[in-house]
């Protein structure tokens, strides 16, 4: 497949996802997370938006929240990728990142708005689908 990066990623299911917009190419001083380029931490991240957010859903967010499209973290293992959706999940319980989508691609997690109707999410697994 050759996708490396979490900017080739994004931009690949851009393709695929007309609603999405690459808005953040993060770097270790920019990581909202600071995982970038720890251990056991993504190599790269991007944040992106989703046309079918509402301004209203989102008000007070900040501009590169997950909530208003969601991201995308590329890891050097997909088991990193998989254990960072598990962490994800186990300390959402009540917080912002409740119920958002998590979709694979590789080595890579996507992670998509719980804004989004199930049926709109759905377009991210299509994309990934079609990747993979």
């Amino acid at each position: 497949m050759g996708l490396t990066s979490a900017e080739q990623v994004a931009s690949t299911l851009e393709e695929s996802v007309s609603t999405m917009t690459t808005t953040v190419v993060y770097t270790a001083a920019t990581d909202p997370d600071h995982l970038l380029g720890k251990a056991k931490g993504y190599l790269s991240k991007v944040a992106f938006s989703d046309s079918r957010v509402q301004p209203a859903d989102v008000e007070g967010t900040k501009s590169d929240a997950i909530v208003r499209g969601g991201s995308v973290e590329t890891f050097a293992t997909v088991a990193q990728a998989h254990a960072r959706a598990k962490s994800i999940e186990a300390g959402a319980q009540g917080s912002a990142s409740a119920g958002e989508y998590h979709y694979y691609l590789g080595n890579s997690l996507i992670r998509v708005s719980q804004v989004l109707t199930t049926a709109e999410a759905e377009d991210y697994a299509l994309a990934v689908q079609s990747l993979s």
